[in-house]
């Protein structure tokens, strides 16, 4: 699954990079699934590589939520995804770099 979801994001990149029209526009990149803007958020704060722990306390605590909420969201994700913890990490690291990409299209 996980190499599946890094070949669209790659797609998506050279569609954007490939993309400049005369008048900007914002694109609307897609994913194979429906994220929550908290699952989203928690799957970003699991990907953050400043920090070296990244259990759901330190989640929780990053997002002010509760930590059986990191638990659910992570849940919610994996169930949605397929994809194990470590899978769910480097979905971050994905979604952070199409972050990036969207904001250089701004």
């Amino acid at each position: 699954m996980l190499p599946e979801v890094l070949i669209n994001h790659a797609a998506l990149l050279i569609a954007l990079k490939a993309h400049s029209p005369a008048k900007p526009e914002k694109p609307e990149p897609k994913l194979p699934w429906h994220i929550t803007p908290r699952e989203r958020e928690a799957c970003l704060a699991l990907s953050d590589m400043s920090v070296r722990r990244h259990d759901n306390k330190w989640i929780a605590h990053r997002l002010g939520v509760t930590e059986g909420s990191v638990k659910v969201y992570l849940f919610n994700l994996s169930r949605k995804t397929g994809l194990d913890r470590v899978g769910l990490a480097l979905l971050g690291l994905v979604l952070r770099s199409m972050d990036e990409e969207l904001r250089k299209c701004a």
